[in-house]
């Protein structure tokens, strides 16, 4: 196993924009840009207190990956899952969540 930020500082990845639940128990989506594939890549993870994003990955192959529709789409399903969770990310969070990757240009 590895470390997601292994892969991120490996593959070049540029991190946009992170959500999630957070609480003893947590839940966390990271959205990121690489600009040799010019394409979107995203990971959710979840787990307790004892670990952190991305601590369990077998490699790049975990990540999804798509454009930026197809990253905004992501997000919003994700948020979706989010809504009433008490430790969530904020409406206000989840907007400018959405607002980077749509905004972002490479």
């Amino acid at each position: 196993m590895m470390n997601a930020y292994d892969v991120v500082e490996t593959e070049g990845l540029i991190e946009l924009t992170a959500i999630g639940e957070y609480d003893y128990s947590w839940s966390e989506m990271k959205v990121f840009y690489q600009p040799k594939s010019r394409r979107f890549f995203w990971l959710e993870d979840s787990g307790c207190s004892c670990y952190s994003w991305g601590d369990s990955i077998d490699g790049f192959a975990d990540f999804s990956d798509g454009d930026k529709a197809a990253a905004l789409r992501a997000v919003g399903a994700y948020a979706d899952g989010l809504v009433g969770v008490q430790y969530a990310s904020s409406t206000e969070e989840l907007a400018a969540a959405k607002a980077a990757i749509r905004n972002f240009t490479a």
